[in-house]
């Protein structure tokens, strides 16, 4: 019916304007960042990604190359009562020439980075070149805007990090 239309068209206006207010807020934290969302694999996805940081588009969710900030909720992190985010690395050389030791990165990255993620939240480090770090935080639905708002801001510290590495 009409009215149901005219609703969907006015929230969808909302939704777009909201987006469009984060995604501003995001280029002032990191200059250059694409925030994607998405909702696929059985999970809810946001992904954080820059373009210096890959050599794939920057807008797709399945880079084969690239670093990049992600935090997503499946169905095993539901129902543990996590909402999981990590920090990829994936396939560096490809990015920086096959030279590129993408353990050494690992190891340079987190050891410059080690004062600024002792705080985050539910932190581990693996093991391997894959995954820089990754955590979890409380999928409370009163709280998951906020903490995820507060995951980002943290991540646009260590950003600067990323592009001085990436540069060397």
């Amino acid at each position: 019916d009409l009215a149901r239309l005219r609703e969907a068209i006015r929230a969808s206006k909302r939704e777009l304007a909201a987006r469009r207010n984060v995604e501003e807020a995001m280029q002032t934290l990191i200059p250059g960042a694409r925030l994607m969302t998405c909702s696929g694999f059985g999970a809810a996805i946001i992904k954080l990604i820059k373009p210096a940081w890959t050599t794939d588009r920057d807008d797709g969710i399945l880079n084969t190359n690239c670093i990049f900030f992600s935090l997503w909720v499946d169905p095993g992190a539901e129902k543990s009562g996590r909402a999981l985010y990590n920090v990829h690395a994936k396939k560096l050389r490809l990015l920086k020439g096959p030279e590129f030791a993408s353990r050494e990165f690992v190891r340079a990255f987190r050891t410059a980075c080690r004062g600024e993620l002792e705080s985050w939240p539910g932190l581990s480090f693996p093991k391997g070149p894959v995954t820089l770090f990754q955590g979890h935080i409380p999928l409370d639905r009163t709280t998951l805007g906020s903490a995820t708002s507060a995951l980002m801001d943290r991540f646009a510290h260590i950003a600067p990090i990323i592009d001085r590495m990436l540069a060397v």
